[in-house]
């Protein structure tokens, strides 16, 4: 998990410490010392552009270094010492950060500071200091960072990038009616029927195991919300989540948004120029990002025009609405019910993907579990399994 601190840095550029100036020493040799001071002149400038070069980069680097063992009074995070300008992303790997902050934890612990361009981000190693930062001082730390990328990728309508004010303050009131812990028992018998279709596909097909997770946390996700049942194959539905998610997924992390607020005009970047492909990606991931607004909410207001008598949040919703045409309500539940779809689904996913890596590492444990299973316990009815 990557949690990030912003850090302004103010740097004040001071007049020139050296000055060079040639003057007359008399009359009747004036044009010969001026021949001569122009040509040490000449010869002098490259030596004095190089010291000037080097002072510059001392300074910077003195600065950084300053910077980084004090802003505010406070000591901040020891870690890798950034390059100036750029930081420390030439020695991230864009594709896979974990892996270089992992390798990174064994030299500056569990947490550490890096500088992405000119973007401070704290990565945090260690899940007790997640849970102790995050949930126990959460009045403190639970605020959502600037994201660069999450409007033009389209991800405004997540409350889980959104900064607190108005709008997270309302979509979290309405996601906490629909999931909060007294409610979730009425999706038990969703998930329990899903569960059983994803045993018989896993058996039926065990090699491609990761699709029939991928399916079934977005089956289990889609019914609670939309009271929509996803097709066995080749959902347009669950395709365009994968979609929209793959692409938020390398958009919305905190590399590519310092990119993208270091060097705002990538977006504007005709898409064959060198560069261009953020302006691309940017615009396919918002156009799936309105389809995943969009879509599954239509076809729950069908259902609950059409009368529909299921129970999904969607159409839960839409029931207590006061006013069906209040455009700037109808935007919410939209908002709050895709933030609960692409959430729902991801999370579930890895979960499970990473369960089943755990029992396959720990065969043991597995055989434990079973046992357990097959002797009946843990469960009210070992049959429903």
């Amino acid at each position: 998990m990557g949690i990030q601190s912003r850090v302004v840095l103010f740097l004040c550029a001071r007049r020139p410490c050296a000055v060079l100036s040639v003057s007359p020493v008399g009359h009747g040799r004036f044009p010969d010392m001026m021949l001569y001071s122009l040509r040490d002149l000449v010869l002098i400038l490259p030596v004095v552009a190089i010291g000037a070069v080097v002072v510059a980069y001392t300074v910077t680097l003195a600065s950084l270094k300053g910077r980084r063992r004090c802003f505010g009074g406070f000591r901040l995070p020891p870690g890798p010492p950034p390059l100036p300008l750029v930081g420390n992303i030439l020695s991230i790997d864009p594709k896979k950060p974990w892996i270089t902050y992992t390798d990174w934890r064994a030299c500056y612990g569990d947490i550490f500071m890096i500088r992405v361009l000119k973007q401070d981000i704290i990565v945090i190693n260690s899940e007790k200091i997640a849970k102790d930062l995050l949930e126990r001082r959460s009045r403190i730390y639970s605020d959502r960072p600037y994201l660069a990328t999450r409007v033009p990728y389209g991800w405004s309508f997540s409350f889980g990038f959104t900064p607190y004010g108005d709008q997270w303050r309302s979509q979290r009131r309405i996601f906490h009616q629909a999931f909060r812990a007294e409610a979730t028992p009425a999706f038990h018998p969703v998930q329990l029927k899903k569960a059983r279709q994803l045993i018989l596909h896993i058996l039926s097909a065990p090699h491609v195991f990761f699709d029939h997770i991928q399916r079934f946390a977005a089956a289990v996700i889609m019914s609670i919300v939309y009271d929509y049942e996803v097709a066995p194959d080749h959902d347009p539905l669950v395709e365009l989540f994968e979609r929209g998610n793959a692409l938020a997924m390398e958009g919305l992390t905190p590399e590519t948004a310092s990119i993208v607020e270091a060097f705002p005009f990538v977006l504007r970047l005709p898409e064959w120029f060198p560069g261009g492909t953020f302006r691309r990606k940017a615009t396919i991931s918002h156009q799936c990002a309105m389809k995943m607004i969009e879509e599954p909410f239509e076809y729950a207001r069908q259902q609950e025009t059409m009368g529909s008598s299921a129970s999904a949040v969607a159409l839960d919703m839409l029931k207590g609405l006061k006013d069906i045409n209040d455009a700037s309500e109808l935007q919410l539940l939209r908002d709050t019910c895709a933030t609960a779809f692409v959430a729902g689904a991801e999370t579930t996913a890895t979960t499970l993907q990473c369960f089943m890596l755990a029992m396959l590492q720990h065969p043991e444990v597995q055989a434990r579990a079973q046992a357990e299973i097959d002797a009946g316990r843990r469960w009210r009815s070992a049959s429903e399994f």
